[in-house]
């Protein structure tokens, strides 16, 4: 069930859904009696945590990274006035960092289960859109 066909472009995408989908579904298990609102909380906060720990890590000066985290932010409103009102991202800004991820891609990936490094055309192909799939499933060894 994909409501955006996007996300059934490439199969890295289609994966990083499933995942997504997968651990949340995990975490309304082992919080069945939160809210539905909160159980979407806790899987965002481990998101941002594997962003914010992880991610941020591999494509931001380390300087900057470990400056931010001992001093805090010191360009975007460092004085806190976010309790007066609050940070809209402007609409442009947040495409721009979507677009951003477009220049990191490979040639060439590891894969699940796999020996060998899987080809990007290989990995926009295994997809419903893409048209590789046998039978409308995924070869084992591709499968998260």
């Amino acid at each position: 069930m994909i409501a955006d066909q996007r996300n059934d472009s490439n199969l890295g995408i289609a994966q990083f859904h499933v995942a997504m989908t997968r651990f949340h579904q995990a975490v309304a298990s082992r919080f069945p009696h939160e809210s539905e609102d909160e159980q979407r909380s806790i899987t965002r906060q481990h998101f941002q945590a594997v962003v914010l720990f992880d991610y941020l890590k591999h494509v931001i000066d380390p300087v900057v990274y470990r400056d931010v985290f001992r001093n805090g932010r010191a360009v975007v409103r460092p004085d806190s006035s976010f309790d007066k009102e609050p940070f809209l991202l402007p609409v442009e800004f947040a495409a721009a960092c979507f677009r951003f991820g477009h220049s990191m891609v490979r040639s060439e990936y590891m894969t699940w289960g796999r020996q060998n490094g899987g080809a990007l055309a290989r990995l926009l192909e295994l997809t419903h859109l893409g048209g590789g799939l046998e039978d409308g499933r995924l070869p084992a060894d591709w499968v998260v």
